[in-house]
């Protein structure tokens, strides 16, 4: 079962940090209402990882959009990875939720 991550939102959303140790994986779900037409073409998740230096974030790319709805984020590297995802304002309300 999913786990809400954003609430259901028109407005752009920033979530929680969330970490992952090396080698572990976290699917990342854009949803709508309207199943018949998915999420908005004007939609998109952004992934960032948090630098261990300075506390920053560094943007790693577009995780999912309204072609791909759903993304896969898996820590590489030695230790802890931390993570956010950041989503775009949309025309209609869009929940991000995690696996």
């Amino acid at each position: 079962m999913s786990t809400v991550y954003i609430n259901g939102t028109t407005s752009a959303a920033t979530g929680d940090d969330f970490i992952l140790s090396s080698g572990s994986s976290r699917t990342i779900i854009a949803s709508s209402d309207d199943n018949s037409t998915g999420i908005p073409v004007d939609t998109f998740l952004t992934l960032q990882i948090k630098e261990t230096v300075n506390s920053g974030y560094v943007t790693v790319g577009t995780i999912c959009d309204n072609t791909n709805p759903v993304g896969v984020v898996t820590a590489r590297g030695e230790g802890n990875s931390t993570f956010r995802v950041l989503k775009s304002a949309s025309s209609i309300a869009v929940e991000v939720l995690y696996d």
